[in-house]
C-alpha cells in the first residue's frame, strides 16, 4: 500500500514536469511566430551613382602663309624679305570643360653658322681674306656652299600685322624693331629678334573671360563662349637685307593654341603649368 502511493505520487510529478515542458515549448513556438509575422511601419529612399572625367578637346585651323600664299608646315625656299605669316582660325571647345586658351610662337631651332664659301680677293696673289685685307685689297666673299647659314641674326617676329612692303623698307632704312619711322614712315617695334628662348605672344597675366573658352557643361566667364579667336598673329619675317651668310638657313618653330584646364585652376597660369600641354611642331 505504501509503495502504490509512492509510485502514483512520482507519476503526478512526471506528467506534471511533461506539462510544464510543453507548455513552455508552444509558448516559445508562438513567441517566434508573433515574431516572424510582426512589422515595423519603415521607409528607404535607394541611390546610385557614377563619375566621368570631363574632357578639353579644342579644334580649329592654324594657317601657314608665304608672303600671303597658303603652303604646307614646310618650306624649302625661304628668301630675304619673305614674311610667313600665322594665324589661327576660330577655335572650338568641343569638350565638357572649361579652359584657358592662349596662342604662342616658339621657335626650338635656329641655325646659326655662317655660310660662306673662300672669297677671291682684287690681288690674285693673296688667298685668304685677312692677307689680303692687311695689304689693303678687296675681299670679295664667294657664293654660299651648301653649308647649312646662318638665320640667327636675320629672323625676326612681329604682332602688329606689319605689311611685307613697309618691312622690308625698314630693313634698308636699317630701323626695323624700332620706333623710328625713318623714310619708311612705318613704327616696326613690335618687332623683335628671333630667339629659342622665348615663347612669343605668352602672357605675365591670364584673365577671364578673356582668355577662357567654355565647355559644353562648365560655362565660365562673364560671357560663356565654347568658340575663341586668338587676338594675336605672328609674322616671321627674314631680313631682306640678309647677306649670302644665310643661304641654306634653317629654322623649325611651333606655333601653338593651348588650352588649359581652369575649374580649380583659376589662377593665372604660368609657364611651367602652360609647358605641360603637348606640342607639336612646324618646320623650315
Amino acid at each position: 500500500m505504501l509503495n502504490y502511493m509512492g509510485d502514483q505520487q512520482m507519476s503526478t510529478q512526471t506528467n506534471y514536469k511533461k506539462m510544464v515542458f510543453g507548455f513552455s515549448a508552444l509558448a516559445a513556438a508562438v513567441l517566434v511566430i508573433i515574431g516572424i509575422g510582426y512589422a515595423f511601419f519603415s521607409d528607404v529612399i535607394n541611390g546610385a551613382g557614377t563619375a566621368t572625367a570631363g574632357t578639353l578637346d579644342i579644334s580649329g585651323t592654324v594657317t601657314l602663309l608665304q608672303n600671303g600664299v597658303s603652303v604646307g608646315s614646310n618650306i624649302t625656299s625661304l628668301n630675304p624679305g619673305d614674311v610667313i605669316e600665322i594665324d589661327g582660325s576660330s577655335i572650338t571647345n568641343n569638350g565638357t570643360k572649361s579652359a584657358w586658351i592662349r596662342a604662342v610662337l616658339e621657335f626650338t631651332e635656329i641655325s646659326s653658322t655662317n655660310n660662306l664659301a673662300e672669297g677671291i680677293c682684287s690681288d690674285t696673289d693673296y688667298t685668304d681674306q685677312a692677307t689680303c685685307e692687311e695689304e689693303e685689297e678687296t675681299w670679295t666673299p664667294a657664293a654660299a656652299d651648301a653649308n647649312v647659314g646662318n638665320l640667327a641674326d636675320y629672323l625676326w617676329v612681329c604682332t602688329d600685322g606689319e605689311a611685307q612692303a613697309d618691312l622690308i623698307t625698314a630693313s634698308f632704312d636699317n630701323t626695323l624693331g624700332t620706333d623710328a619711322t625713318g623714310d619708311s614712315g612705318v613704327d616696326t617695334s613690335s618687332c623683335v629678334p628671333a630667339d629659342t628662348t622665348n615663347v612669343f605672344g605668352a602672357k605675365t597675366t591670364y584673365t577671364a573671360p578673356g582668355d577662357v573658352i567654355s565647355g559644353s557643361l562648365e560655362l565660365d566667364g562673364d560671357i560663356a563662349l565654347t568658340t575663341w579667336v586668338p587676338d594675336n598673329s605672328f609674322i616671321i619675317y627674314f631680313d631682306a637685307a640678309a647677306p649670302n651668310a644665310a643661304q641654306n638657313g634653317f629654322v623649325a618653330f611651333d606655333f601653338m593654341i593651348q588650352a588649359l584646364q581652369y575649374r580649380n585652376n583659376t589662377t593665372s597660369p604660368n609657364e611651367t603649368m602652360w609647358s605641360t600641354v603637348v606640342t607639336a611642331p612646324f618646320a623650315l
